[in-house]
């Protein structure tokens, strides 16, 4: 064909194979070599040349495998095929467009990414769409399946309702390690945004949002003694259900079934016009530096419930730092932060506002640390059975209450109510200092062994409270500790003088008694500590603690109430 024109020659047939023959001129001489040969040279010093064709298979595209990306065509086919021509290692591209799939996807090959190509925002991001059924879209069975500026369309409405399809479930080959990664996605109008049955998930930067479930954690059932892991930071978790329909940020699957689960990291993350945000048995956790604002459900933001777990409590560790919750709605029945059973237990920093039942609930206790937290306007439910800091049941001890700020919406039980059917003995005994407490019916309820110290009362609350006050107003009254509350006020006028004696015998180190005088009369209230008699007249106070090295009681304070 010497002499022919290029542009006069046949076409060829397609596809090309690669192996077809190219002419080339080199030095002046022209010689041949294939398509897949042809030559990708990279610029810059130490570059390594390699072929175009090697070069394109660095990248896999769901385009090449047919996949239209119209939103009306089923790429249900082309996606499972680009999937499967996946090596570990591999990136899959979904250019830009909307993806309608009607099964679930699986990727069995471990180490792939699934990476979406445009301007990672909300709208322009690639979409994969199902419309119906309760399928997952993508099932990865093998570890390491990383997912990138993908946004994941169900068929649900405004606040996941009528939600049945899911998003992606992290089950890996053998039930354990997941090491799935979220980066920048979206899940929208989802029964379950991501399910997880192994440990070690990541989620950074995505949206989950208008469904049920966000990370639904359900431990697989052939790997019972391994569940843990979960990292999420950066993330928004929006309208999760609303105010009427159970709907959750991070939901463990059953308390008693998946009690192994641990290693929850949750921080910088945003949670906005939703039912709840965390809830289930999770052993440890780091909850810090979130903002959850107006929550609506009915039950509580954050609720961790160790009844059925399997770990020794010094293997339970949650922190709670941090963290700004405020709930929106005042119809529902709310609690703040809700934890249940004994762990190592952390609440400090957080601020939290408007909710109807409990500020903070802790039941079953022995052992935590409340400090440093901004409690405003909770507990105002109508029935006045709740509380800015409520700590209840059998064993609750070894507790510290220090440096809060309390103020009630002028109803509510107490600022800090401690009420325990079974007390602990006095080695167990809580401590109550440095609170500022306001606006409550009660500021401060106690059972027997606990200790209140230098807490102030502000406006619209009763200047102290007593459970079981053992003075009158006549006689000589004694007082021992782990049997009469630490805090006594006598508030009928007095018809003669009266004498309080502070048992000696059998009493711990540091045991504490604050006596109030409110009640008026002409007649004094004298005190006996190891340092004399202190004699109070109406509206003053004396703070005593013992001391077991001078075997007496020692005066630390004496004034007058406000």
């Amino acid at each position: 064909m010497a002499g022919t024109k290029i542009s006069e020659l046949p076409a060829a047939t397609l596809p090309l194979t690669g192996a077809e023959l190219v002419p080339v001129v080199q030095s002046g001489a022209t010689v041949q070599t294939t398509l897949a040969t042809m030559p990708y040279v990279p610029t810059g010093t130490g570059a390594v040349t390699t072929t175009v064709q090697a070069k394109l298979r660095e990248f896999v595209s769901v385009k090449d495998f047919g996949a239209v990306g119209n939103g009306t065509t089923d790429d249900t086919v082309a996606i499972q095929n680009a999937v499967n021509a996946c090596s570990a290692g591999s990136t899959l591209l979904f250019p830009l467009g909307i993806y309608l799939i009607s099964s679930t996807i699986t990727i069995a090959t471990a180490s792939v990414m699934l990476k979406g190509v445009s301007n990672p925002e909300y709208s322009t991001v690639p979409t994969i769409k199902m419309t119906s059924g309760s399928n997952f879209m993508f099932d990865c069975t093998n570890a390491g399946v990383v997912f990138e500026g993908l946004k994941f369309l169900g068929n649900g409405t405004t606040y996941g309702a009528s939600s049945t399809v899911n998003g992606v479930r992290c089950s890996a080959a053998s039930g354990t390690d997941c090491d799935n990664y979220f980066n920048s996605c979206s899940f929208v109008y989802l029964n379950k945004c991501v399910e997880v049955k192994g440990k070690n998930v990541n989620a950074v930067n995505t949206l989950f949002s208008n469904s049920l479930y966000g990370l639904y954690l359900d431990r697989n059932s052939a790997v019972a003694a391994d569940f843990r892991g979960l990292s999420v930071t950066d993330c928004r978790f929006h309208s999760l259900g609303g105010a009427s329909t159970a709907a959750y940020g991070i939901y463990v699957a059953s308390y008693a079934a998946e009690a192994n689960f641990r290693e929850l990291i949750f921080v910088g993350n945003y949670v906005d016009d939703s039912y709840a945000a965390i809830y289930g048995c999770i052993n440890s956790a780091t909850i810090t530096g979130n903002m959850f604002t107006r929550m609506r459900g009915a039950g509580s933001t954050i609720d961790i419930d160790l009844t059925n777990s399997t770990f020794t409590a010094n293997l339970r560790n949650i922190v709670v730092s941090g963290n700004s919750l405020f709930c929106n709605d005042t119809t529902n029945t709310s609690t703040g932060i809700k934890i249940t059973s004994t762990c190592t237990l952390l609440i400090a920093n957080n601020e939290l506002n408007l909710y109807q039942y409990h500020g903070v609930a802790l039941s079953g206790f022995s052992g935590f640390i409340v400090t440093a937290n901004v409690i405003y306007s909770c507990g105002a439910a109508a029935s006045n059975l709740y509380d800015g800091i409520s700590i209840s049941g059998t064993t609750v001890g070894s507790g510290v209450i220090s440096g809060n700020r309390i103020v009630g919406a002028g109803t509510g039980r107490s600022g800090i109510y401690i009420q325990s059917t079974n007390n602990p003995g006095s080695n167990n005994r809580n401590l109550l200092s440095d609170n500022y407490i306001s606006s409550y019916a009660t500021p401060i309820t106690l059972s027997a062994t606990n200790v209140a110290v230098s807490n102030t009362f502000g406006a619209g609350a009763v200047l102290d409270c007593v459970k079981n006050s053992a003075l009158g107003a006549t006689g000589t009254f004694t007082l021992t500790p782990g049997i009469d509350s630490p805090v006594q006020r006598q508030s009928a006028a007095l018809t003669a003088d009266v004498t309080v004696n502070l048992a000696a015998s059998n009493v711990y180190d540091g045991a504490y008694f604050r006596i109030i005088r409110t009640g008026g009369g002409a007649f004094n209230m004298n005190v006996v500590t190891g340092s004399g008699t202190a004699v109070l007249t109406q509206n003053q106070y004396i703070e005593t603690i013992f001391s077991a090295q001078a075997g007496a009681w020692i005066p630390v304070a004496k004034g007058s109430i406000v």
